[in-house]
């Protein structure tokens, strides 16, 4: 199975993983999410557009992930009271997240990461592992629009991942899933008010481009004058 791209080559991650057997599954996604425009033509806009396009919410998002990615992401171990804890600086789990993947560094890594995660309430990240069995050696992003979920009645069962031009599925225990409450995304609770927004934008657009043109007039066939035109 190949999912990711390391310095321009397909990245093997083992086998496709075989989905169990279980009963009823249900599919969510991937979709990139999208908002309902107030237009006749019932266009949509993605989650990810409305925030490069809306400069107030693209500033809230980018707020919130350069700031969390400033955050420290590191292992520890706990001492055998089961409260304290030391920094694991030696341990595999350490040296991973401080050099995720090649030419990507923590802060880029967690960038990725909060960036999927407010935009899509959901972030995935794939780990590498150079044998099956293997401790992961590699973190990888995908992308959230690119991600499937594969549950059953009782939990999440698999994940299914669209790239290059392939489907490929993930065990759940190879992946990070990190999400929102209800795995909802923060740009769902404003599909309201970002379509009023583009909508305002649209109309102010269009009137700076074509000018405003009068949709009536009024006609008298009495003489004005300086006068009369205050009064009208």
């Amino acid at each position: 199975m190949t999912v990711v791209v390391s310095n321009g080559q397909l990245k093997p991650v083992g086998k496709s993983y075989p989905l169990p057997k279980s009963g009823a599954t249900s599919y969510t996604g991937p979709t990139p999410g999208r908002v309902p425009l107030l237009s006749l033509d019932g266009l949509t806009q993605t989650y990810e557009r409305m925030v490069r396009q809306q400069p107030w919410l693209y500033a809230v998002i980018t707020k919130l992930v350069w700031n969390g990615s400033r955050l420290p992401l590191n292992a520890y171990e706990f001492e055998e009271d089961g409260e304290s804890r030391t920094r694991a600086r030696a341990s595999d789990l350490d040296r991973l997240l401080r050099n995720p993947r090649p030419r990507w560094s923590p802060f880029q890594f967690k960038t990725a990461i909060l960036w999927d995660l407010n935009v899509h309430g959901n972030a995935l990240v794939v780990k590498y592992r150079p044998s099956a069995g293997a401790p992961p050696t590699e973190l990888w992003n995908v992308p959230w629009p690119a991600v499937q979920v594969v549950e059953d009645e009782a939990e999440v069962i698999g994940y299914r991942v669209y790239a290059m031009g392939k489907v490929t599925t993930v065990a759940p225990q190879d992946v990070v899933h990190f999400t929102f409450p209800a795995r909802v995304s923060p740009i769902e609770v404003l599909r309201r008010t970002l379509a009023l927004e583009e909508a305002a934008i649209t109309w102010q657009g269009q009137s700076f481009l074509n000018g405003i043109t009068p949709r009536g007039a009024f006609v008298t066939d009495q003489r004005l004058n300086e006068q009369s035109f205050p009064r009208i």
